[in-house]
């Protein structure tokens, strides 16, 4: 598996630029198995499409701010963490680990069973 991260400053947003996906593309044809972006301060998108030695690449656009104290927005103040799962050379899972930025820079996993009481 290799992995890279193609990087344009256009932040504060969840998708994927067209530019991203040509990049995205381009690095699984030339062999690269999984892409994983960042930097854009949003949770973004991901991708999975058939191919590769894991039989399908994995594309995320960013996972989100982690160590930036951006209080001043939802979006910025979360993110997540991906814990991603082979068989083998197979990729057989994807889970997202949601995380929320508190008391300016520090990133905490959400508690999903008190997130869920409380609403």
């Amino acid at each position: 598996m290799i992995a890279m991260a193609a990087v344009e400053h256009h932040e504060y947003r969840a998708g994927f630029l067209s530019q991203q996906l040509a990049w995205r593309d381009e690095m699984f044809a030339a062999g690269t198995d999984h892409a994983i972006g960042a930097d854009f301060h949003w949770a973004g998108a991901l991708s999975i499409t058939p191919g590769g030695v894991s039989g399908n690449h994995l594309a995320i656009a960013s996972v989100g701010n982690f160590w930036f104290g951006q209080d001043w927005s939802r979006q910025t103040e979360e993110g997540y963490m991906t814990m991603i799962t082979f068989v083998g050379t197979r990729l057989a899972q994807v889970r997202l680990i949601p995380t929320v930025v508190l008391d300016n820079a520090q990133p905490n996993l959400v508690d999903r069973q008190r997130t869920a009481s409380s609403s």
